[in-house]
């Protein structure tokens, strides 16, 4: 399946090849236009699309919101916009590539197709605008994000892989969650009856269970953190609000 953009222009191929051939990442100078675009598009999403969109759906929380918290905020809306996108698009390249349909499981991990291609470059645009943002918000973001970002661009560039789609399928849950945090949204008692439903009725098979603890170990651990922000964070709902720690 082909990549449906066009090809990377020659001096970005030319210019990119030899930190590519170091590195071993093989097919980056073809796709090393669609991470700049995606790159540019993520800092387009969070510097100017998100506080116009926030602004405009609930003007009175978002530009009632201190600036540190603006910068989360943000950074929650480009990383929803992220997932939604690169998961549609991969599912969508898995159920309709044929070449990669063809291929055994060493060239569905290691092997190439422009659509592949295309997935890979996007979601590592992504990442790579994590680490800018990471580096540069550090004293908001934390060095959890900082670290985070750093692993999911190690592995999102090196490899092709399909199974974190189910792990992105959570980004939005966690970026509407936020949301509801921050007042725009309360959603406190159906989601406090969606999750004890959940866990009373919903069983995860054996073999999901084997996956996620056989992989990305360090992503696992991070998970734990941000497990016990969400559990602090709910603790916060039946605290009174502190502004000093905001400013």
């Amino acid at each position: 399946m082909l990549d449906i953009f066009q090809p990377a222009p020659f001096y970005l191929v030319r210019a990119i090849k030899p930190l590519a051939d170091f590195l071993s990442l093989w097919t980056l100078p073809y796709h090393i236009h669609e991470v700049i675009a995606a790159l540019v598009s993520y800092q387009l999403i969070f510097s100017v699309l998100s506080p116009l969109a926030s602004s405009w759906i609930a003007p009175k929380t978002y530009r009632g919101l201190p600036p540190r918290r603006r910068i989360s905020w943000n950074v929650h809306v480009t990383s929803m916009v992220q997932s939604t996108l690169i998961t549609t698009l991969a599912l969508y390249v898995i159920w309709n590539d044929e070449e990669r349909k063809n291929m055994e499981w060493v060239g569905r991990i290691w092997g190439y197709t422009g659509a592949m291609g295309l997935v890979q470059g996007l979601a590592a645009g992504y990442f790579l605008w994590d680490l800018i943002a990471s580096i540069i918000h550090f004293n908001v973001l934390g060095p959890g994000s900082l670290a985070h970002a750093i692993s999911a661009l190690l592995v999102t560039s090196s490899v092709c892989i399909y199974r974190d789609v189910w792990t992105a399928l959570q980004t939005p849950t966690i970026d509407l969650k936020y949301a509801s945090d921050s007042s725009i949204f309360d959603y406190m008692m159906a989601t406090g009856l969606n999750g004890v439903s959940y866990s009373h009725n919903m069983q995860l098979p054996l073999w999901l269970v084997i996956v996620y603890l056989g992989s990305n170990t360090l992503l696992n651990f991070f998970n734990v953190y941000w497990f016990s922000q969400m559990v602090q964070a709910m603790r916060k709902r039946f605290q009174p609000p502190n502004p000093a720690k905001d400013r």
